[in-house]
C-alpha cells in the first residue's frame, strides 16, 4: 500500500481542518433543525401514512391490471410518500417556529439568531481536527502510509450526529435504530483501518525480509572470500618459510697456485 508524499499528504491534511469546521457548522444547524422539526415531522407522518396506503393500493391494482408487463414496487412508493410528508412537515415547522420565536425582527436578525448552534458545532469540530484522536496529525500519518484516511472519511462523511432527517431517510421513527447505525458505521471504518494496517505491515515485513536475505548472502560471500584469501596467504607463508629453512651449499675452490698442496674442494653449509 503506497501512500502520498509528504507535500501532498500535508496539503490534504491541512485542508481537513477547514472541512471539519464546515462539517461542524452543518451538523450544528441540522441538530438545531431536528429539535424544531420533530413536531412537524410527526404531523407529516400522520398525514402521509394514510396517503401511502392509497398509493400502495393503486400500485397493486396497476400490477394486477397489466400482469407481468409492469411490476411496480408498492412498498417502495408507499415508504417514499411517508418520507416526503415527514420532510415537508419538518421544514414547515422549522420555518414557522423560527418566525414565531423571532417575531417583529428583521430577516437579517432572524438569520443571526439561528447562528449559535452552527457556531458551536464548528468550534467543536475545529478543536477535534486540531488536537485529539481525530486530528490532522492522524490524517497525515494515514495518508503518508496508506494513501487513504479512514479517520477523515469517518469524521467528514460518517453519520455522527443524531438528527431527524437521517432517521427519516432511513425510514425510521425519530431516534429509532440511530445508535445501531452509528455503531455499524464505526465498525466499518475500524475494519477498513485494520485492513490497511495489515497490508502496510505485510509490505514492510517483506521488504525487511528481502533486505536481511541480501545482507546474509553478502556476508557469506565476503566470509568465503576472506577464508580463501587467508588460506592463500598461509600457503605462501609456508612456501616462503620452507625455502628459508633449506640449507644453502656454497662451493669454495682453492686458488690455482695452491692446487699443488691441496686439490680438495670444501663444502660449506650455511643456514640463513
Amino acid at each position: 500500500m503506497t501512500g502520498y508524499g509528504k507535500f501532498a499528504a500535508g496539503a490534504m491534511a491541512a485542508a481537513y481542518v477547514p472541512a471539519m469546521t464546515v462539517r461542524g457548522a452543518i451538523s450544528g444547524a441540522v441538530a438545531g433543525a431536528s429539535t424544531l422539526g420533530k413536531i412537524g415531522a410527526g404531523i407529516g407522518w400522520c398525514v402521509g401514512k394514510p396517503i401511502s396506503k392509497v398509493v400502495s393500493l393503486t400500485c397493486k391494482l396497476v400490477n394486477k391490471a397489466y400482469g407481468d408487463e409492469s411490476k411496480i414496487n408498492a412498498k417502495k412508493h408507499a415508504d417514499r410518500t411517508v418520507k416526503i410528508f415527514q420532510t415537508a412537515g419538518a421544514l414547515l415547522s422549522i420555518a414557522g417556529l423560527v418566525d414565531l420565536m423571532t417575531a417583529g425582527l428583521s430577516l437579517p436578525v432572524k438569520v443571526i439568531s439561528c447562528a449559535p448552534l452552527p457556531v458551536i458545532g464548528a468550534a467543536i469540530n475545529t478543536a477535534r481536527a486540531v488536537k485529539g484522536k481525530a486530528s490532522f496529525k492522524t490524517v497525515y500519518k494515514e495518508l503518508t502510509q496508506y494513501g487513504v484516511s479512514p479517520t477523515a472519511k469517518e469524521n467528514l462523511f460518517g453519520p455522527f450526529y443524531k438528527n431527524l432527517f437521517s432517521d427519516i431517510s432511513h425510514g425510521n421513527a425519530a431516534g429509532q435504530h440511530h445508535t445501531q447505525r452509528l455503531e455499524e458505521s464505526a465498525d466499518q471504518y475500524d475494519q477498513q483501518r485494520l485492513n490497511l494496517e495489515k497490508k502496510y505491515a505485510a509490505q514492510h515485513f517483506d521488504l525487511d525480509e528481502q533486505k536481511s536475505q541480501l545482507s546474509g548472502s553478502t556476508s557469506v560471500s565476503v566470509s568465503s572470500e576472506s577464508v580463501s584469501i587467508s588460506s592463500e596467504l598461509e600457503l605462501l607463508d609456508q612456501v616462503g618459510s620452507g625455502k628459508k629453512s633449506e640449507p644453502q651449499h656454497v662451493a669454495i675452490q682453492m686458488d690455482p697456485e695452491e692446487e699443488s698442496t691441496s686439490t680438495e674442494f670444501f663444502s660449506m653449509s650455511v643456514a640463513s
